[in-house]
C-alpha cells in the first residue's frame, strides 16, 4: 500500500508541475477546471493499473548428477533448532493511529465549518433574487459564495453600494457551482490528510474559480480597468471559511496577470496536445505489469465439415397437392417458401451431404407427386429423397420413376427454361437452345398453346436485359412466367425487378397498381373464411399482408384471456402461453394490423383445431362490438343490422357465443305449400305520404303543419311517432316525438 501511495503521490506532483508550467498562463480556464479535477483521479487510478505480459512457460527439471547424490548416515545428525522471530506490531499499529487521529480531526473541521455556514444562513437576513439567495451580515468586508447562497455586508447592500461587476463575480461562483469542487477537495482531505499536496493543489482549483468568474464579468461588457480597481478595492487578507469561495488578496496579483492575457486558439491546442505524452510517461512509469506464463493446450485442428451431421426432413402427402413439411401445412404454390425456411443454419453445399427427405402418406403415393417433390427441392439442396417404392440419390445423380407423359421433365407442372449466363447459354426443358432460336425450338417442344414456363438459372445474379430478350421472344406463347422463387404473371406486358437475394420478379404493371390488402398468417391468406391452423403453426407463422408492406404490430385476442399486444410479427412470450392455454376449437383474432406505411388491415380469425377444413370445427365468429357512442346514425344503423343478423343465428351461453340448432324437419312427409308471405308494414314516411294524397290534416305535437312540413320532418327523424284516422271521410295524422295514446279513439297526451 505504501508503494502504490507513494506512485500516485508522485504522478499528482508531475501533473501539478505541467499545469503550473504550460497551462496555468492560459486563459483556457474550463479546461483547467476539467484537468485539475482529472489529476486527482488520474494519480489514483495509474497505480492500480496493471498490464498483463504472457511469456512463454519455462521448464527447470534440473541436472543429474551422480557424484553429487550421497547416502544419508544410519543415524541421522542432530539438526539445529530454528527459533522464528516474532515481527514487530508496534509500529504499524502507532501508523494506523496516527492517521485514525488525523481523520478525526478533519472530520470534525469539515462538520465544524459547515455548523458555521449553516447559522450564518439561518440567523442573518435573507434576500432572493432569481436563483440566488443573498445572506445580508452586519459585519462582512469581503463577500463569498456558498452554492447558491452569496454572503454580503447589509449596510452596503441595502444603500446599494456593492458594485455589479463584483454581484456578478459571485453569482458566477455559484451559477458554476465551484462549491461542488471544494466539496470534494474537502472529503479528499479527510481521507489523504497527510498528503501535502492536496494543499496545493486545493490553492490552484480555488484560483482558477477566480480566473472563470473573472472571466465572465469581462465577458459581461465590463471595463478591464474599473474591474481590476474595484478587486484592488474589495480585496482582503481575511481569512474566510474553508469551504467557500471569497476575493482574497493574495492572488490579485496573478489574477491581474491572466485578464490581461490574451492565448491564442493555436498555442491553447498544441499545450493541451503536450498532456498526452505526459500521460503516456505516467502510463509506463507507475502502472504495474504482471508476467504470465501462457498455458500449453493441445493444438486442435478444426474441420469445417464437423458441424455436420445427418438431417432429415418428414414430407407427408395428406392429398394431391397438399403436404405436411415437418408439421406445416403446404400446398403447391407455398411448397418451395415452407421448405426454404427449414435448415438454414447451412448452406446448400452442406445440406447436400446431409439432408434426407422421407416421404409418406396415409394412401399410396403416386409418382406424379414424387415428382413434384424431386423437382422443387433442387434449388434447396439434398442428399437422399426416400418414398415407399423407390430412393433417390443426388450424387448417383438418378430420378424418380420415369412417368408415361414425361411429365417429370416438368417442375410444378411447368415447363423449364433453364439460363446460364457465363458463357451465356439456354436449355430447354434439358435441351440445348440459344436465344436465336429460342422461339423456334419452343414452338417445336410445345406448340403454340399457353404454355407455363418456369425460368432458373445457375449463376447468382441474371443481366435484366437478357431477361427482357427472352420474354421478347416468347411473346405470346406463354400463359405465365415464373422465376425460381415462385412470382408469377398472365400477361403479356411486364417489368422486370430485382431482389437483394439476386432473384428477379416479373412483375403485371396493372396488378401492382390494383393489389388488394389482406391480412396474412404464414401463407395462408385471409379473405373472409377462417383460417384453420394447429397451435404450432400459429406460433411459428409469421403475420403479414398480401401487399407484401412490413408489418409492425398487431394486437392478439384469446376469448378470456387480456389482449395482447405484440411487436413484429411473430407471437410474444405472452400471446404463446395463452395460445396453449387454449382449447382446440377456439377462435383467436388478429386485429388493429398496423403497416409501415400507417394503414391497417381488416382483423383475421383463426380456428385452433388439428383437423383443419373440418364441418365439425366450423368457425362461431365473437359477438359484434357495442355500438360506439360518437357513431353517426347511419353507422348505428349499419351496426344494428350486423347485431340482428348475428343474434338471429347465434346465442351466448355461459360467455361464449354457440350456434342456434334448427328443430330437425321430419322425413318422408309432403311438402306443404308455404303461407303468403304477409305484407310489408308501411314505413311511417310512406304513410304520411299517403295520407298527404288524400288531403289529410296533419299535427305536429298538437299544432298543425302542412303536410310538406310532414315529410321534411320524417325524413329527417325517422324515429318520431305517428298515428293516422279517418272518420267521416276526414283523415288526421298525429306526429309526435313522444308515445302517442288514443282513448276512446282520441289522442290524448300525457
Amino acid at each position: 500500500m505504501g508503494i502504490l501511495l507513494l506512485k500516485s503521490s508522485a504522478c499528482l506532483a508531475i501533473l501539478m508541475l505541467f499545469y503550473k508550467i504550460v497551462l496555468e498562463p492560459l486563459n483556457h480556464h474550463h479546461f483547467k477546471r476539467f484537468y485539475l479535477l482529472a489529476a486527482l483521479l488520474t494519480s489514483a487510478i495509474i497505480p492500480f493499473i496493471t498490464f498483463i505480459k504472457y511469456v512463454e512457460p519455462t521448464f527447470d527439471f534440473g541436472v543429474y548428477d551422480p557424484e553429487s547424490m550421497t547416502t544419508p548416515p544410519y543415524f541421522p545428525a542432530e539438526l539445529p533448532t530454528i527459533t522464528e522471530e516474532q515481527p514487530n506490531t508496534f509500529l504499524p499499529a502507532l501508523l494506523w493511529t496516527i492517521y485514525t487521529i488525523g481523520i478525526i480531526v478533519f472530520s470534525m473541521r469539515f462538520i465544524l465549518n459547515l455548523i458555521k455556514i449553516s447559522s450564518k444562513i439561518k440567523t442573518n437576513q435573507k434576500v432572493k433574487t432569481n436563483v440566488f439567495i443573498n445572506v445580508l451580515i452586519e459585519k462582512l468586508a469581503v463577500p463569498h459564495t456558498f452554492f447558491n447562497y452569496i454572503f454580503l455586508n447589509k449596510s452596503a447592500f441595502e444603500n446599494n453600494k456593492i458594485p455589479q461587476e463584483v454581484l456578478l463575480h459571485e453569482q458566477t461562483h455559484a451559477k458554476q457551482k465551484h462549491s461542488l469542487d471544494i466539496l470534494f477537495l474537502e472529503i479528499l482531505q479527510i481521507i489523504f490528510w497527510f498528503n501535502p499536496l492536496l494543499y496545493f493543489i486545493k490553492k490552484d482549483i480555488k484560483l482558477n474559480h477566480e480566473f472563470l468568474a473573472d472571466q465572465q464579468v469581462l465577458k459581461s461588457g465590463y471595463h478591464p480597468k474599473t474591474y481590476q480597481n474595484l478587486l484592488l478595492r474589495f480585496s482582503s487578507n481575511q481569512k474566510e471559511l474553508a469551504l467557500v469561495n471569497a476575493i482574497n488578496y493574495m492572488s490579485i496579483k496573478k489574477r491581474l496577470t491572466i485578464m490581461n492575457t490574451q492565448t491564442s486558439l493555436k498555442t491553447k491546442w498544441l499545450r493541451s496536445l503536450l498532456l498526452l505524452p505526459v500521460l503516456a510517461l505516467l502510463l509506463f512509469s507507475f502502472s504495474q505489469t504482471k508476467e504470465v506464463e501462457k498455458s500449453i493446450e493441445p493444438k486442435i485442428e478444426y474441420n469445417e465439415t464437423s458441424k455436420l451431421y445427418a438431417r432429415s426432413i418428414d414430407i407427408k402427402v395428406i392429398k394431391e397437392g397438399h403436404y405436411l413439411i415437418d408439421g406445416f401445412l403446404a400446398n403447391k404454390k407455398n411448397f418451395v417458401n415452407i421448405l426454404n425456411q427449414l435448415h438454414q443454419d447451412i448452406s446448400k453445399s452442406e445440406r447436400e451431404k446431409v439432408i434426407n427427405i422421407h416421404v409418406d402418406s396415409p394412401e399410396e403415393i403416386s409418382d406424379k407427386e414424387v415428382w413434384f417433390i424431386f423437382n422443387n427441392v433442387q434449388d434447396y439442396g439434398y442428399h437422399r429423397i426416400v418414398a415407399y417404392n423407390q430412393e433417390i440419390i443426388r450424387s448417383k445423380g438418378n430420378t424418380p420413376f420415369k412417368l408415361e407423359n414425361d411429365i417429370g421433365l416438368e417442375k410444378n407442372n411447368k415447363q423449364i427454361l433453364e439460363i446460364n449466363q457465363n458463357p451465356l447459354s439456354f436449355k430447354l426443358n434439358g435441351k440445348p437452345t440459344s436465344l436465336e432460336k429460342l422461339r423456334t425450338d419452343f414452338i417445336d417442344l410445345f406448340g403454340k398453346n399457353d404454355v407455363e414456363l418456369r425460368i432458373n438459372s445457375k449463376g447468382k445474379s441474371l443481366d435484366y436485359s437478357i431477361l427482357e430478350k427472352v420474354t421478347e421472344e416468347l411473346e405470346g406463347l406463354c400463359k405465365s412466367i415464373e422465376l425460381s422463387h415462385g412470382i408469377t404473371i398472365n400477361d403479356k406486358t411486364h417489368k422486370v425487378a430485382p431482389n437483394k437475394d439476386h432473384s428477379f420478379n416479373i412483375v403485371k404493371k396493372e396488378e401492382a397498381i390494383q393489389d388488394k390488402q389482406y391480412p396474412m398468417l404464414g401463407f395462408s391468406v385471409f379473405k373472409g373464411d377462417p383460417i384453420y391452423a394447429n397451435k404450432k403453426l400459429i406460433r411459428a407463422s409469421q403475420v403479414a399482408v398480401t401487399t407484401e408492406k412490413k408489418v409492425l404490430n398487431f394486437k392478439f385476442k384469446v376469448p378470456g384471456k387480456p389482449t395482447v399486444k405484440v411487436d413484429g410479427t411473430l407471437l410474444n412470450k405472452e400471446a404463446v402461453k395463452y395460445l396453449f392455454e387454449t382449447e382446440d376449437g377456439t377462435t383467436v383474432q388478429y386485429f388493429d394490423i398496423k403497416l409501415e406505411d400507417g394503414s391497417r388491415v381488416p382483423p383475421m380469425l383463426v380456428v385452433i383445431t388439428e383437423k383443419p377444413n373440418k364441418k365439425d370445427n366450423e368457425l362461431i365468429p365473437p359477438p359484434p362490438p357495442p355500438i360506439p357512442q360518437n357513431a353517426t346514425k347511419e353507422q348505428k344503423e349499419k351496426y344494428e343490422k350486423i347485431s340482428e343478423e348475428y343474434y338471429r343465428k347465434y346465442k351466448i351461453v355461459d360467455g361464449k357465443p354457440i350456434k342456434i340448432s334448427e328443430p330437425p324437419k321430419p322425413k318422408n312427409l309432403k311438402k306443404e305449400p308455404k303461407p303468403p308471405a304477409p305484407p310489408k308494414p308501411k314505413s311511417p314516411l310512406d304513410t304520411v305520404v299517403e295520407m298527404a294524397k288524400k288531403g289529410a290534416t296533419f299535427y305536429y305535437n298538437d299544432e298543425k303543419i302542412t303536410s310538406d312540413k310532414a315529410i321534411k320532418l320524417l325524413k329527417e327523424n325517422k324515429n318520431l311517432n305517428i298515428s293516422s284516422s279517418t272518420n267521416n271521410g276526414v283523415s288526421t295524422v298525429h306526429i309526435s316525438d313522444k308515445p302517442i295514446k288514443i282513448i276512446n279513439g282520441k289522442v290524448v297526451n300525457d
